[in-house]
C-alpha cells in the first residue's frame, strides 16, 4: 500500500479536533511500501488539532518483559529506542512529544498536557495503573 493511500485512509478516521487519540501501529500489516512515516503523524497531528492529544505506545523491546529485564538493561528516556515499529520511532525522535519514563512501556505523548500524561507512570509498580498514560 502506497504512504499517500495510508494518509488518505487516516484522514478518514472519525477523528475530532481535541480528541485524545492512541495509536498503535503496524505499517507491515497493511502491505507497506515505502515513503515517509511522518505524512502519518502529521495527518494524525491534523486531525486532533493543538488542543487534542496523541498516545503510541513506545516499548523497548519485542520479548517478554521479564525476559528483557533479566538482561538488566538500561533505560534511557531521551536515547532507548521504541521497537514499536517504523512510526513510533518517527515520532520518538522528530516530534516534540513526552516519553513516560517506565523501563518496559513507555509511552509517547504529544500534544495539549503532554507532560501530565507523562509525569508519574515512573512512579507505577504496574505498567497500566492509574498512574500510567495507559489509564
Amino acid at each position: 500500500m502506497s504512504m499517500d493511500k495510508i494518509v488518505e485512509d487516516v484522514k478518514k478516521i472519525p477523528i475530532e479536533k481535541g480528541d485524545s487519540i492512541f495509536v498503535h501501529t503496524a505499517l507491515s500489516s497493511v502491505g507497506y511500501s515505502g515513503g515517509d512515516p511522518a505524512a502519518i503523524i502529521d495527518a494524525l497531528i491534523g486531525k486532533v488539532g493543538t488542543e487534542g492529544r496523541i498516545f503510541m505506545p513506545s516499548f523497548v523491546s519485542n520479548i517478554y518483559a521479564i525476559d528483557y529485564l533479566a538482561d538488566d538493561p538500561i533505560f534511557d528516556v531521551q536515547k532507548t529506542p521504541s521497537r514499536m515499529g517504523l512510526i513510533t520511532e518517527r515520532f520518538r525522535l522528530n516530534y516534540d512529544v513526552a516519553r513516560s519514563v517506565h523501563p518496559t512501556h513507555s509511552v509517547l505523548v504529544w500534544g495539549k498536557d503532554k507532560e501530565e500524561y507523562t509525569k508519574e507512570h515512573s512512579e507505577s509498580p504496574w505498567p497500566f495503573d492509574q498512574k500510567s498514560p495507559f489509564y
